[in-house]
This record gives structure tokens, sequence and C-alpha cells, in this order.
């Protein structure tokens, strides 16, 4: 197993700087600014192979899985969903621009969450089967506004929460 003091023992070279990186099975999906999501097949780890690369709109930074969805981190252009049933050839199913630079995603049952640089954290709901379809309904991510004081907002409808700076988190 791993332990405090790793050795690196092999370099895989990236199309553009490389900063996220998520296992799924056999596949790593390094996240490249710049370049997008590049996907290695890792069933041999001492001999990664480059799959492919699917570019994204904007600068993607990390990159989460659920099921057979990967939820890109995309900088400027925001969340990028992509169906990766099959990693050599990725498809965008959908996503939200945020009014921010999406850093970082997470997903908890149906709360979706979005950090948005200087825009603080969007959360999101998806409603059951949001999730399992194509037809993915993130617009709640970008519907409401954080106010310029920074403040926490609660929209009552659609369910929306925004964390800022000065929200005492």
């Amino acid at each position: 197993g791993a332990g405090p003091n790793p050795v690196f023992v092999l370099y895989v070279p990236t199309s553009w700087y490389a900063y996220g990186t998520a296992i799924d099975g056999n596949y790593l999906y390094v996240t490249v600014s710049g370049g997008g999501v590049q996907v290695f097949n890792i069933s041999n780890p001492s001999n990664p192979v480059n799959l492919v690369t699917y570019n994204t709109a904007g600068a993607a930074i990390s990159v989460v899985f659920s099921g057979p969805y990967a939820y890109v981190a995309d900088g400027s252009a925001g969340l990028q969903i992509l169906d990766v049933c099959n990693p050599s050839s990725m498809k965008p199913i959908g996503g939200v621009d945020t009014p921010g630079f999406a850093m970082g995603f997470a997903l908890l049952g149906s709360y979706e969450y979005v950090t948005d640089g200087d825009h603080g954290v969007r959360i999101g709901y998806a409603d059951g089967d949001a999730q399992k379809s194509v037809d993915v309904d993130m617009a709640v991510l970008a519907l409401q506004m954080m106010p310029d004081d920074g403040n926490a907002e609660l929209a009552a409808d659609p369910v929306s929460i925004h964390l800022g700076r000065n929200a005492g988190l």
C-alpha cells in the first residue's frame, strides 16, 4: 500500500499542465489545462498507454466520476459532463457555465457542489434520475447569482444555495 514517503518510479508526459487525476477501473483520467481530459489505460501500471484526449472549452482543472459520467471542473467554461462509457470516445452530454472559474466538483446524493473561484461554492440539486439521464438538469447551478457582498443566499425555487467568502464558513 501507499506509505508516507512515496517513491516515484515513472514519468508519464501529458499534452499540457496536468492538474487533476482520477481513476476509474483501468483508466487514468488527467485534467490538462488548455488540453482537456487525457485518458490513459493503466491495466499495466508500469506502462500507461495514452488512449485519447478530449478537448474541453475551458481549462480543465479537476474530474470526478459518478456512474458512466465524468464531471469536469473546466475553469471559465464552468462544469462539463462527459459520457465515459467508452473511454476511447468520450462524449459531452451537458454542462453549465458558472459566473466564476470552476475549479472543483463534488457529488453527494442529489447535491452537486462546484467551487467557483471568487464566486464561492455553487450548490445545486438534481432530482432522482437526473444523474442517470442524458438530460441532466444542471442549470440550477447558475440560476441565482451570489450577491456582491458575498453573503450566503438561499433561493426557495429552484433549490440553490450559494456560499461566499463572507458566509462564515
